[in-house]
């Protein structure tokens, strides 16, 4: 086996796929983005400590952006995400405009949604956009279709590519274990177009379940946003540390998913939400899936890979000074310049689209009474999707970066026993102190007669939890905003001589508000036609329409591109012959 320490410091592999080059859209219309904790033996150090030197890794905001790339680099997720990607397509032809957005150069589980300009689409079985941004034009068409592909080994290319450039999308450009959407955006008639592309270029994004990863606890593959599987993917998988499954010791590894699962106060104790992407460094990709499950990585005593934390853990190791263990001593408190009383926590909130938030700070109240200030640092957990488990890990954190003492102590051979341990218990009558104490180091001497111990007091009640620590989330803000009443209007039906239908109501007295009528033949279920809404926001005309046919009109309130009423129910006309005036 290589030496640890290749395994958290080698080479990052680079990759991607080039971007087809890029034409107008709609002409003369205008255009509608130091190592993990070393695994090394004598280290053992979990994720906390570690925090502080590396870098922070990117919003989840933004990934959630269209890139226009040469060459983009290779990326996937765990867990459950919110994500744009490269474009590796991006063309028009006979007035639409066509774009391949990459989500992910691994295979992913499901694409959950699909999003335009950020708001969630209805995406009928050929593809057609029937509800969402853009909207169905008055000549009852629609101007967006979507294909979605999850990186399947056996899918076919795109079908609306293939179709519209037979000339440079072939039956070979299928794109296996790339999951991407493609978009097509098709020009309305000028007196539509508004009202189709209200916001310019959609731009295209997916909510959607990660990659599979591998669980020793049934032998199988599956999608899950357990933490501890996401490591093991990590170490395992050839983008990753490419690590055999014979040199992981396994049963750590169940036992951490068995942790990960636990519920704490009706979650999961801890998940994972991150993408992974080829340009970064190894270490900081490891390092941030140890974090967010407060885990630390060790070799086992026949050389495999384990892991463990996460919870808190008795001590087995005794070192004593009233035994003879310890030759000499050197305690201090950590420096004051370095303790906090405040931690701002960032983390990622599935309620808000998947982007990054703000939990409750995690504080200590009796040292900001003692102290009179709050002295903050920030910790972002932008891989942890839930406020509680962010606050858990800051309680851990805060704990161990204030703790009462940090050590220096050099051992007879008796601390050869601190080797591979994440805890002991250390006694030293002098200071009074007989206490658990993380081990952060330890190294032999040159001569093999004594040996350097690294340690920092532990706290038991850091690991802790109780429902009133939960904190008040601050995922939904205040609502300020005026109430909107979105009621459906309450309409009329009538016929004109033309013939056509017409429907007016009453219209609100709020300036905001916009009204939505459709009408469709009552034999064609789907088939929905928009009508045309006056100036005056009190009537809106429909046609053609037929002499003899029965039609069904509905309408809804608009307030906003966010704030659209539900539909009315429908109403019914059967258009008649136009009476002839009399001579």
């Amino acid at each position: 086996m290589p030496p640890v320490g290749a395994l958290i410091t080698g080479a990052v592999a680079l990759g991607g796929q080039a971007v087809t080059a890029v034409s107008g859209f709609f002409a003369g219309l205008g255009a509608i983005g130091t190592a993990v904790g070393n695994l090394a033996l004598s280290l053992g150090l979990s994720y906390i400590a570690s925090l502080l030197f590396r870098p922070d890794q990117p919003k989840p905001s933004d990934g959630q952006v269209e890139v226009k790339q040469a060459v983009p680099s290779r990326f996937w997720h765990y867990g459950r995400v919110k994500v744009s990607g490269p474009l590796a397509f991006y063309e028009s032809r006979n007035g639409a405009l066509y774009k391949l957005v990459m989500l992910s150069t691994r295979p992913v589980d499901a694409i959950e949604h699909v999003f335009m300009n950020d708001v969630a689409v209805g995406i009928r079985g050929d593809g057609a956009v029937v509800s969402g941004s853009p909207t169905v034009g008055g000549s009852g068409e629609f101007y967006a279709y979507i294909n979605q592909s999850t990186g399947a080994a056996d899918q076919g290319p795109s079908g609306l590519l293939r179709f519209n450039f037979p000339d440079a999308w072939t039956a070979d450009h299928r794109l296996q274990g790339t999951a991407y959407i493609v978009g097509q955006f098709i020009a309305p008639a000028i007196e539509y177009f508004q009202s189709a592309y209200p916001n310019g270029e959609p731009s295209l994004s997916a909510t959607l379940r990660g990659v599979q990863v591998y669980d020793p606890r049934n032998g199988t593959t599956y999608w899950s946003d357990n933490a501890a599987l996401a490591v093991l993917d990590y170490l395992t998988h050839p983008d990753g540390y490419d690590r055999p499954l014979s040199r992981i010791n396994l049963q750590s590894f169940i036992d951490y998913a068995w942790l990960c699962d636990d519920m704490v106060n009706g979650q999961r104790r801890y998940r994972i939400a991150t993408t992974v992407d080829l340009t970064e460094p190894r270490k900081d990709v490891l390092q941030r899936l140890l974090e967010a499950c407060d885990a630390s990585l060790y070799m086992s005593p026949n050389g495999q890979v384990s892991i463990r934390g996460g919870r808190w853990e008795e001590p087995t190791v005794v070192i004593d000074a009233d035994l003879g263990h310890i030759i000499t001593a050197d305690f201090s408190p950590p420096g004051a310049m370095d303790r906090y009383n405040e931690l701002v926590i960032q983390y990622r909130e599935p309620s808000l689209g998947h982007v990054e938030n703000e939990a409750t700070p995690w504080e200590d109240p009796l040292d900001i009474a003692q102290s009179g200030q709050v002295i903050s640092q920030n910790i972002n957990l932008f891989q942890v999707p839930s406020q509680s488990q962010a606050r858990r890990l800051a309680k851990i954190r805060m704990a161990r970066d204030n703790a009462d003492w940090t050590a220096e102590i050099v051992t007879n051979l008796a601390g050869l026993n601190c080797i591979g341990e994440r805890i002991i218990r250390l006694r030293w009558p002098e200071l009074s102190i007989d206490a658990p104490f993380w081990v952060e180091g330890v190294e032999m001497s040159p001569d093999i007669t004594t040996v350097s111990l690294k340690l920092r007091s532990a706290s038991q009640a850091s690991y802790s939890w109780s429902p009133d620590e939960e904190g008040s989330s601050t995922v939904i803000p205040p609502d300020t905003s005026p109430s909107y009443d979105l009621t459906p209007p309450d309409f009329i039906l009538a016929q004109t001589d033309t013939p056509s239908i017409v429907a007016t109501w009453t219209p609100s007295q709020a300036l905001n508000r916009a009204y939505n009528f459709q009408y469709r033949n009552a034999n064609t279920p789907n088939g929905w036609m928009s009508m045309t809404t006056a100036s005056t926001r009190d009537r809106a005309t429909g046609a053609p329409v037929a002499v003899g046919s029965t039609y069904a009109v509905r309408g809804q309130t608009i307030a906003g591109p966010q704030a659209v009423g539900p539909w009315s129910a429908q109403r019914f006309i059967t258009i008649l012959e136009p009476e002839e005036e009399d001579a």
